[in-house]
């Protein structure tokens, strides 16, 4: 029996959703090396079926190491006052820095709706969009 794409890509989200979790549950455990392995796992099965990951796993993830990022476990999490603002988180192994503005106005570009570019008439226009044109 011959599986659509639809599916293929719903069970490979399921698979990461399953290695993400799996990865948390195990540093919990403070088992680094197995954390480590199911989060390169799950990157690699995003990079073969070029699937993009979201930016919240992308953020909890090392990038040098690929150790899961728990603050206080397997990182350290600081805050730097300032202009502007940054969140700087530091890997527990290998010390890689990650360093994020704190801007109160950011959006993530998926999450923006004002960029979308929607040519739709407001009587053909989904629910949804007309609900964030209001607010």
């Amino acid at each position: 029996m011959k599986k659509n794409k639809g599916s293929i890509v719903t069970d490979i989200h399921h698979r990461i959703n399953y290695l993400y979790c799996l990865a948390f549950r195990v540093l919990e455990q403070k088992n680094f090396e197995l954390a480590r392995y199911y989060a390169y796992t799950l990157i690699s099965i995003c990079l073969k079926s070029r699937v993009r990951l979201s930016a919240d796993i992308k953020r909890s993830i090392c990038k040098r190491c690929r150790l899961p990022l728990v603050s206080g476990l397997s990182a350290t999490i600081r805050v730097y006052s300032g202009k502007p603002p940054r969140l700087v988180i530091v890997c527990g192994d290998c010390k890689f820095r990650k360093t994020y503005l704190c801007n109160p106005n950011y959006k993530l570009f998926s999450d923006d709706i004002s960029r979308l570019d929607v040519s739709l008439s407001s009587k053909n226009a989904p629910d949804w969009v007309l609900k964030q044109q209001m607010s």
